[in-house]
């Protein structure tokens, strides 16, 4: 953790009382944390059979067969263990049908880093447009649908993805925005919020190797003092570095 990331949690969660944490977020919905051995049932070490929610109404994520299972990788981002899927399309988790089809909004958080950047590579399959989700894609650009319809091509982003990154997306019935690690990546003021009927994590087109940290999502778009809570947190602990 950087001295002036140390300081700024130090700043604004009160020092030496308790430790801000997601669980303080309105609408926290779902919330996965690699470092909560807690919520990891292996199958056989170190392969992981589910992850669970932290949140309480969100999703776990679980593989039953034991060839698709991601693996917990020791010291993978800032010394902490992640989540690893390391086989392409054969590593991923499933999610429950239409968990997310109740939302009529969502913002979610995801601490990433591929393994490199220039392989087309889909980090999950959440939102409704029936197409692949790539972050990024062989051209270098993303193409998001996170609780969308509808996938644009968000560009090429100038952070390389191979690095850790705090990836943000927000999607309501008039906003669909991407951030990385706090800066607007894309954004346009019009949406519809639509929704996977079989969900996945790691795996949409492309599949994901790499490595995943942490998930924080909510159920509605957050305040900008709520978004710069869960960034500050997120880049004091994952060691990323935030406005």
């Amino acid at each position: 953790m950087s001295l002036s990331l140390s300081l700024s949690l130090s700043l604004r969660w009160g020092g030496g009382e308790a430790a801000w944490s997601p669980a303080s977020l309105p609408d926290l919905f779902w919330w996965l944390d690699a470092t909560d051995n807690a919520t990891i049932t292996y199958g056989t070490p170190p392969s992981v059979a589910t992850w669970a929610d932290k949140a309480g109404p969100g999703p776990d994520a679980s593989q039953v067969t034991a060839g698709n299972r991601p693996v917990v990788a020791a010291a993978a981002i800032n010394g902490l263990q992640a989540m690893q899927p390391d086989s392409g399309t054969a590593h991923y988790f499933n999610l429950p049908a239409n968990c997310f089809d109740a939302l009529t909004a969502g913002e979610i958080f995801c601490v990433v880093v591929r393994s490199d950047d220039v392989t087309a590579m889909s980090l999950w399959t959440i939102g409704g447009s029936g197409q692949a989700e790539f972050y990024s894609f062989s051209d270098g650009n993303i193409y998001e649908d996170f609780g969308s319809s509808t996938r644009p091509s968000s560009g090429n982003p100038t952070a390389d993805l191979s690095e850790p990154h705090i990836y943000n997306v927000i999607a309501t019935g008039s906003e669909f925005t991407i951030n990385i690690d706090g800066v607007q990546h894309y954004t346009r003021a019009s949406n519809t919020v639509a929704w996977a009927a079989a969900p996945k994590l790691f795996n949409n087109g492309g599949g994901f190797i790499g490595y995943c940290g942490e998930i924080v999502m909510t159920s509605a778009k957050l305040s900008a003092d709520d978004r710069t809570a869960v960034l500050d947190y997120l880049g004091a602990k994952w060691g990323i570095a935030v406005p």
